[in-house]
């Protein structure tokens, strides 16, 4: 197996795009990794959030209270949203 082979998730890349910066962005970024056991249309919607978050930490390369809230705030859109679409079934 080369390293061409091996294919980074989103939640990899999340965790790589947190990796180094401030904890309080970190510790926010990392509820924002789509939990795989979710059934398939609320973890779709949950890694739109994933996604989003992996764009926000590679345009924002300050880590501040600002971004830190904004991870925040993110997270609580995510487990809304997700719960909305559970709520569906």
């Amino acid at each position: 197996m080369t390293d061409t082979d091996i294919k980074e998730t989103a939640g990899d890349a999340l965790r790589r795009f947190a990796a180094g910066r401030h904890r309080a962005v970190q510790a926010a970024a990392r509820w924002l990794v789509a939990n795989e056991n979710l059934p398939a249309p609320a973890l779709d919607v949950a890694q739109d959030f994933e996604r989003l978050a992996i764009v926000l930490l590679g345009r924002v390369t300050v880590d501040n209270p600002q971004l830190t809230r904004c991870l925040d705030t993110l997270t609580q859109a995510k487990d809304y949203a997700v719960r909305a679409v559970l709520a569906i079934d």
